[in-house]
């Protein structure tokens, strides 16, 4: 069972609000380094992912949370690796995250 589906709605609305409160180098990395990865996530529907990814998931035990945001994040962590902008370590990844603000903001979390 997946909870707390964050649509690609409140995606793109969510996305749109965390740049206002950026400074402005974040901003400029937005727009300059990170502005094909943003782009593609953007454009990428989750929505339609869930669709096609709920049957995989048992109804029973507890609910999966926060599958957009996986997703989002997998998909933006291939995708910088390919352009040698982060190392190939999960690990490394996961830090990574809880310290940028920006690349948060991008897979839907702050």
């Amino acid at each position: 069972m997946i909870k707390h589906w964050q649509t690609n709605q409140k995606y793109l609305c969510f996305l749109a609000n965390a740049k206002t409160t950026f400074d402005s180098s974040e901003k400029v990395r937005l727009q300059s380094e990170l502005a094909s990865a943003r782009e593609k996530l953007r454009l990428l529907d989750t929505d339609a992912a869930m669709r096609f990814l709920e049957p995989f998931y048992s109804y029973t035990g507890r609910p999966a949370s926060n599958q957009p945001q996986i997703l989002r994040s997998f998909i933006l962590f291939f995708f910088l690796v390919s352009m040698y902008l982060t190392s190939p370590s999960l690990s490394a990844w996961v830090n990574r995250l809880k310290s940028d603000r920006v690349l948060a903001s991008l897979i839907g979390c702050l």
